[in-house]
């Protein structure tokens, strides 16, 4: 199932028509994300060509935690999760965008 088709049934289950999933967003000080959803929560789907590594796994970190400073919640996953995992994802993103939002 393609993600963005994913996306798209959990804004259901979420009783909502639609909420906006804007990709490739860069945001000032975290740098460029994969997703971000409903303006608030950070969706990054992880390679292992790019996150592999204590190198990289400090640099995924640090922009969390920057951006979590700035009010996004962001949700870190590996391909295989999403791909062959998704139940679990989706119970993720569902949590997440149900919450109420953060001040920024």
């Amino acid at each position: 199932m393609p993600l963005i088709d994913a996306l798209i049934q959990a804004a259901d289950c979420l009783g909502q028509e639609a909420f906006l999933v804007a990709c490739q967003v860069r945001i000032r000080h975290v740098g460029r994300v994969d997703f971000v959803l409903a303006g608030r929560v950070i969706l990054e789907v992880d390679g292992k060509e790019n996150h592999d590594g204590p190198s990289e796994r400090h640099k995924d970190l640090r922009r969390d935690a920057i951006a979590i400073s700035l009010g996004f919640t962001p949700l870190r996953f590996d391909y295989s999760l999403v791909m062959y995992e998704w139940p679990i994802v989706e119970r993720a993103i569902l949590a997440a965008l149900s919450r109420p939002q953060g001040l920024r």
